[in-house]
C-alpha cells in the first residue's frame, strides 16, 4: 500500500480500496490478518475526503466484481 499511496491521482484512496476489496474477497485469515493491518495502519492518514472517496471505489469496485465475477465487463 505504501507506495501505491505515493503515485498517482488520489492514489491513497485507491491502495485503501484495494487493500479492502482484498479482505472482503479472501477466504484466507493470514491474508485478512495482513491487509486488516494494513487498513488499521493506514486510515488514520486518510482525510475524510479521501476517505470517502476510498469507500466509494471499494463499492463501486465490489458491485462490478459481484455482477461480472470480474473487475472487468464481461461484453
Amino acid at each position: 500500500m505504501f507506495v501505491d499511496e505515493q503515485v498517482g491521482v488520489n492514489s491513497a484512496a485507491k491502495a485503501y480500496a484495494i487493500n479492502r476489496l482484498l479482505m472482503e474477497m479472501t477466504q484466507n485469515n493470514d491474508l485478512y490478518n495482513r491487509y486488516a493491518w494494513f487498513e488499521q495502519k493506514h486510515s488514520p492518514r486518510l482525510s475524510q475526503n479521501e476517505l470517502a472517496d476510498a469507500n466509494t471505489l471499494f463499492e463501486q469496485w465490489l458491485a462490478e466484481i459481484n455482477k461480472n465475477s470480474s473487475l472487468y465487463p464481461s461484453e
